[in-house]
């Protein structure tokens, strides 16, 4: 019953995404014709037809990628706009992975003065809802002069205390016997963090 029961919910909420990719490929026709606003045959003096309710369609009558070569290929701001997201997106997730290991790394594994001090001002930093730290960002990227440039979008989203948090809290459960280890054999702290720390966070 469990089973049946999250099956079904998984369907509901997988449906409009199966929806949307059927329905790509259908013409701009067939979608005017299968999604307009439904129509009774009651409404046309017609009790008896209902011929005129619109349904969903899953598989369309032609298939056909005209849709993609007008977005791909004639609508070239779409490629402006993609590849603006997607230069953001990619340049957040690499500096915040940078940025969140090594840190994250640090609080755990190695030893220095206001270290729990520290993160527990990082852990009010996260608790903190978007609202509070949004004025301070602000006038802090304008004193930097980048407001109005990709960089006001990835800096603050780089050095994000949530990713740093939950990687912490990773790294906390690799056994300090295997640093100590490495320690033995002449690894530095870089060389622990790079070989063995790092590569079992990878997940």
């Amino acid at each position: 019953l469990t089973v049946l029961i999250l099956a079904t919910a998984a369907l509901i909420m997988v449906m409009p995404l199966v929806l949307t990719v059927t329905n790509s490929f259908m013409s701009e026709k067939e979608i005017e014709y299968h999604y307009s606003k439904p129509v009774s045959g009651a409404e046309n003096g017609n009790t008896e037809s209902v011929d005129n309710f619109r349904i969903i369609r899953f598989i369309p009558d032609i298939a056909t990628i005209r849709q993609y070569y007008t977005v791909l290929l004639k609508k070239t701001q779409y490629f402006f706009l993609f590849w603006n997201s997607a230069g953001v997106v990619v340049s957040i997730v690499a500096g915040q992975t940078a940025v969140a290991s090594m840190a994250a790394f640090a609080f755990s594994k190695l030893d220095f003065k206001f270290r729990d001090r520290l993160f527990f001002v990082y852990i009010i930093v996260m608790m903190m809802p978007f609202q509070v730290t949004l004025v301070p960002t602000n006038l802090v990227l304008d004193m930097l002069h980048l407001l109005d440039s990709h960089w006001a979008l990835i800096l603050p989203a780089v050095f994000n205390t949530i990713a740093v948090f939950l990687m912490r809290q990773f790294f906390e459960s690799v056994p300090r016997a295997m640093s100590e280890a490495a320690e033995m054999d002449g690894a530095g702290e870089w060389k622990v963090f790079w070989k063995i720390a790092l590569p079992i966070a990878s997940p």
